[in-house]
């Protein structure tokens, strides 16, 4: 009808439903017929079949494994311009410089919407062209797919204010059940725009820190997205020091940390202090990995330009002076010390943006095109590429 609270992609696998079921209750001779009668005998017909497709059994789709080797990846995020968009010319461009860099994984990462941190509502279809739709999705995917990368796709939520999705909080069981009705709304629908673009993983929740210990809550959204998409599941922890807390791995396929964990305090630390710096504050992922049987994914990881970065690397306004370099040994210092260890599966550096803006001079922001941190993780996933990396 062209509900702009509709998404095209769930619109159009609705109606293929109804059409299949159609089809197996009358014959695709029924079908053809239908679609070239008037209105109103279609749209009878079409309700009769929808009723049909409804109770019809969904069998799960197939389970996928994690793509082989290491995940080099980039956080991808969608500049909210039509020419810059997830479906733009632009964003292949920028996927196919980005390849050249040894990138073979990207994040694609819709956002939802919500007021506050006691909100139990969930905004979360985008139908302007310039914000994160769902058919920009599938073009990204589907892009990165043509340049033989594999796709993450990270739903997220922005809350309003900018605060942080950590302090999602409900104030009574009521309101925890209408937030988890609203979240699986959320996460399900944005698991089956993944599985149509046939991505390579997914993830069923962000830095949700202040939801993790509704562990049924979470164990049942975990199964309903497990109905929705084949695609390996992970969740991303707030920080490495997070994830220990996290009651739900064995429910999925690997274990995600956005990985921001201060490296040291010292201003003037030496890069052998910032190699120890990731060995000390990673060290608990290893062991939580031999604990759970899971590999683990960096699902985020990011220094900005600033001086001393490694000392509070979530942080890009603390109005520090532009230091590139910084950053870039911090990246180092990740490599460095984990690029060995096998339980470490993959990363995704935070961040490009899809219309391939490069890195102003003197920027703060996490922008990594033409930055020297670029220039680290380039040399660092080639080496690794060159190594065949594998779990």
């Amino acid at each position: 009808s062209g509900d702009e609270s509709v998404s095209p992609v769930i619109a159009v696998g609705t109606a293929a439903a109804w059409l299949e079921a159609g089809a197996r209750a009358e014959g695709e001779a029924a079908v053809r017929r239908v679609l070239a009668a008037p209105d109103a005998e279609c749209e009878r017909a079409l309700s009769a079949w929808s009723a049909l497709a409804a109770r019809a059994d969904a069998p799960a789709p197939a389970t996928r494994p994690l793509p082989a080797g290491f995940l080099r990846g980039v956080s991808y995020a969608m500049s909210n311009t039509v020419g810059g968009c997830y479906a733009s010319p632009r964003s292949r461009e920028t996927l196919a410089s980005l390849a050249k860099l040894s990138v073979n994984s990207i994040s694609v990462m819709p956002f939802a919407y919500s007021s506050d941190p006691r909100s139990v509502q969930i905004q979360f279809v985008h139908r302007h062209p310039a914000g994160e739709t769902d058919e920009g999705t599938v073009h990204a995917v589907a892009d990165a797919h043509g340049l033989s990368m594999s796709a993450l796709v990270k739903p997220q939520i922005w809350l309003g204010g900018g605060q942080f999705v950590g302090e999602v909080s409900m104030r009574n069981e009521g309101d925890w059940s209408r937030w988890f009705d609203s979240y699986r709304r959320f996460i399900v629908h944005e698991a089956v725009v993944a599985e149509a673009a046939g991505a390579d993983a997914f993830c069923v929740g962000t830095e949700l820190v202040g939801t993790e210990v509704r562990r049924r809550e979470w164990s049942d959204t975990i199964a309903a997205v497990r109905l929705a998409t084949g695609a390996p599941l992970i969740y991303a922890a707030n920080w490495a020091e997070g994830a220990p807390r996290v009651p739900f791995w064995r429910a999925l396929d690997a274990i995600g940390v956005d990985y921001y964990d201060p490296l040291s305090k010292d201003a003037s630390a030496s890069d052998e202090t910032l190699i120890d710096g990731v060995r000390r504050t990673a060290g608990a992922l290893g062991a939580l990995s031999r604990q759970t049987g899971k590999p683990v994914i960096f699902a985020e990881a990011g220094y900005p330009p600033v001086r001393s970065a490694w000392t509070s690397p979530h942080d890009e306004g603390t109005g520090r002076p532009s230091a590139p370099a910084d950053a870039a040994r911090a990246v180092a210092a990740v490599f460095r010390a984990l690029e060995k260890e096998t339980w470490w599966r993959g990363v995704y550096w935070w961040k490009v943006f899809s219309d391939g803006r490069m890195a102003r001079d003197g920027e703060r922001g996490y922008n990594l095109l033409g930055t020297p941190s670029a220039k680290t993780i380039a040399e660092a996933f080639a080496r690794l590429a060159g190594e065949g990396r594998a779990p």
